[in-house]
């Protein structure tokens, strides 16, 4: 069974990250600002001096779900980000991002982007969607021991 619902387009919200800026914490500060608590992250663009990523690794149905973290410092394409925004503990505004980069060399490198570490080097744009009429949460999940996607309409009921 998959978790659903039906939501609505709501605000827009699109933010220029200037350089040297750190991503996800830039990320969060603007929406915070606009209090943006759900909603999906449709369009990022730009370049980054250093990224941190996280990829799924070999062993992860015995119990090693991921590889050590990757950090790349070198002149990076961000070709690509897409990813949701949510509620966990009703306070804290985490963004679940994926990224897909593109090296010098023209090598292509993705993965789960860490919450710092993430610099940009001339210019990130981001484009992010509210979502209306529903509430995108994180949390703990039991089979898979992490924070994951749960849907609730506005009245609270889980979906």
């Amino acid at each position: 069974m998959a978790l659903h619902g039906i939501g609505r387009a709501g605000r827009v919200l699109v933010v220029r990250i200037t350089p040297g800026q750190d991503v996800l914490p830039t990320l969060k500060h603007y929406l915070g600002e606009h209090d943006l608590r759900s909603g999906a992250i449709v369009s990022m663009i730009g370049s980054l001096r250093k990224c941190s990523i996280l990829n799924i690794g070999p062993r992860a149905f015995q119990g090693e779900v991921y590889r050590p973290p990757i950090v790349l410092e070198e002149p990076l394409e961000f070709l690509s980000g897409s990813g949701t925004v949510s509620l966990f503990d009703d306070s804290a505004v985490p963004v679940h991002l994926h990224v897909l980069l593109s090296r010098a060399d023209d090598r292509i490198v993705s993965g789960h982007m860490m919450d710092e570490g993430n610099i940009v080097a001339f210019t990130l744009e981001v484009t992010v969607l509210e979502v209306g009429g529903l509430q995108i949460r994180r949390r703990h999940d039991p089979v898979s021991g992490y924070q994951q996607l749960v849907v609730e309409s506005d009245g609270g009921v889980a979906m």
